[in-house]
This record gives C-alpha cells, sequence and structure tokens, in this order.
C-alpha cells in the first residue's frame, strides 16, 4: 500500500456536517475523500424550505445543499457515491469497506452518516413505497399535483413538508397520534392558516390502503378506537429517524440508544475517529450545529495528524 493511496481523512456522509468538515479540512491542507451513499447534503436536501439558517432569510433546502458540495468539491475535496460497510483499523491507518468499490485508506475518519427514516409500521407502506408511499416531500411533491395527500408527524419537518404540499396538492391531511405538537408555533400558526390543509390529531394510520396504487388510508383515533376512511393519493411519513449507525463495529464506538458518543472535540473512544452531526448522542440537532460538529472534527484532525504523523 503506496503513501499516495492514503488520505489524511476519510469523510463518511456529504450532509452539512461533512462537507462542513471536508471544506475546513482541505483548507488546511489535508486530503480529504468524502463518501456519500445517497443525495448529498442528507436530510437538508429533502427539505423544502429552510427559513433558520444564518445568512438565509429562506433558502431551499436543495440550494443550501449543493452549494456546499460545490463549494467543498473547488477546494480539492474528492466525492465519491458509495455505501461504506465496515470501518477498521490497523497499525495507526483505517480502512473502509465499499460496496462494489475497492477499500480506501486514511489516517483519520469522521463518521457524518446522519440518520435514516423512521416507519409508521402500518399495513402497506412497505407495499406502495414509491406508489404512493413517501418519505420526502421535495423529491416526489410534485406527482401529486392537484391530488389528496397524508402528512404524518408532530414536529417541524411534518409542519414545513405541509405547508409545500399545500401548494401542490388540493388537499393535504395533517395526522399526529396527539394534540401536542412538537412543532415551532411560528409554523404551527402558519399550518392553521392555510384552508387546504385539515388537522387531524390523536390519530394514527391503521393501514395505508389501495392495489397498485395507494387509493386511501384507514386511521383510527387512538382514544375512542373509532375509524375513519380517507380516500387520497399519496403518504408522507415524517415522524423521526434513526442514526446510520448499522455499519460500525461497536468495538471501536460507544453508543447510546445507537448514537455515536463523541466528546466536545468530536472524538470517539478509537483515536483518529471522529464523528459529528446527527448521527452522535447529542441534545439538539440542526444544520447549525451540524457545521459546528463538522468544523470541531476538522480543526481537531489537522492537530491528530500532526502529533501523531
Amino acid at each position: 500500500m503506496e503513501n499516495k493511496n492514503i488520505y489524511d481523512c476519510l469523510i463518511i456522509g456529504a450532509g452539512p456536517a461533512g462537507l462542513t468538515a471536508a471544506i475546513y479540512a482541505q483548507r488546511a491542507g489535508l486530503k480529504c475523500l468524502i463518501i456519500e451513499k445517497d443525495t448529498p447534503g442528507g436530510k437538508m436536501s429533502k427539505t423544502a424550505i429552510i427559513e433558520n439558517y444564518p445568512g438565509f432569510k429562506t433558502i431551499k433546502g436543495y440550494e443550501i445543499s449543493l452549494n456546499m458540495l460545490n463549494q467543498a468539491k473547488e477546494t480539492g475535496v474528492i466525492y465519491l457515491y458509495g455505501e461504506v460497510t465496515s470501518v477498521n483499523k490497523k497499525d495507526n491507518i483505517f480502512e473502509l469497506t465499499i460496496e462494489g468499490e475497492e477499500s480506501v485508506y486514511g489516517k483519520t475518519v469522521i463518521v457524518a452518516t446522519g440518520m435514516k427514516e423512521k416507519k409508521i409500521g402500518a399495513p402497506g407502506e412497505e407495499k406502495f413505497y414509491g406508489n404512493g408511499v413517501s418519505y420526502c416531500a421535495i423529491c416526489d411533491g410534485v406527482l401529486f399535483r392537484g391530488k389528496e395527500v397524508a402528512v404524518v408527524g408532530g414536529g417541524n419537518s411534518a409542519f414545513e413538508e405541509s405547508i409545500y404540499l399545500s401548494e401542490l396538492a388540493n388537499k393535504v391531511y395533517l395526522i399526529h397520534r396527539n394534540e401536542k405538537f412538537r412543532a415551532e408555533q411560528k409554523i404551527i400558526d402558519k399550518v392553521k392558516a392555510i384552508p387546504k390543509i385539515e388537522l387531524i390529531t390523536n390519530s394514527v394510520i391503521k393501514s395505508v390502503n389501495g392495489d397498485k396504487q395507494v387509493t386511501g388510508i384507514t386511521v383510527s383515533n387512538v382514544i375512542d378506537n373509532t375509524e375513519r376512511e380517507i380516500k387520497l393519493d399519496g403518504v408522507f411519513v415524517f415522524i423521526g429517524y434513526n442514526p446510520e449507525t448499522d455499519f460500525i463495529d461497536n468495538k471501536i464506538i460507544d453508543v447510546d440508544n445507537n448514537f455515536i458518543v463523541a466528546n466536545q472535540d468530536m472524538e470517539t473512544k478509537t483515536p483518529g475517529l471522529f464523528s459529528a452531526g446527527d448521527v452522535i448522542q447529542k441534545k439538539f440537532r440542526q444544520i447549525s450545529t451540524a457545521v459546528s460538529d463538522g468544523t470541531i472534527a476538522a480543526l481537531n484532525i489537522k492537530k491528530y495528524i500532526e502529533d501523531n504523523f
């Protein structure tokens, strides 16, 4: 293995944490490779409108994702599309196994894989994925122009995507399992002011119905167990996420509820292995906090390499 094949920093995940880390590390003179198995930007790219990122009163999620990706590439960061299946360390060098590709090697690694969407677990959800069931309004909303859809969830994402879908669909049912919402009050008030959006609280989807495509849902009230059939064309699910850590052996990381445990310097228990963004155990998960994590990880990697190589 020749030295030219060993990167200073391997970054798994091209969300805001990973892209920020790549920009800072490359600008610090480190040779970086960033690996992403899905869409650059992560959840950020699948968010219709972002209104709480400093410097932008409002910006589309895919736009800020593309801006970050292009900025990283312009600094010299190498981008690779692929799925990392394992992380190993031998003789102070990390090896990442990538499905269908040759392994890559680095002096350090940043795990910034973020989270994947939670499922509601109702019959028909898996069957109609891609045929009426979606987890991304910005990706699939245009397919439901002039139709009727349901949104499931009670947080900012569910409310923001309901607003976005109301600009396309004729009707949006926003379904939540209780009467209290996790979304910010400003967004809740905005949704309540849109006539196209109907709030259905204290309710869950019991089944997603249809033949080849979604034709409706069965909604069950969690208080009195009454059921309601709603005819519609699509279901958008925004009920939270699980961390993407399945590919990492717990021998080299500590986890808390599957979230990676990292200290204030973004270091894990394995020297040279860092983590940043939504995948780590922390209280707040925002684009701004992910950017902060990525910055801290990159600057500490610079020092780690100076001290160890």
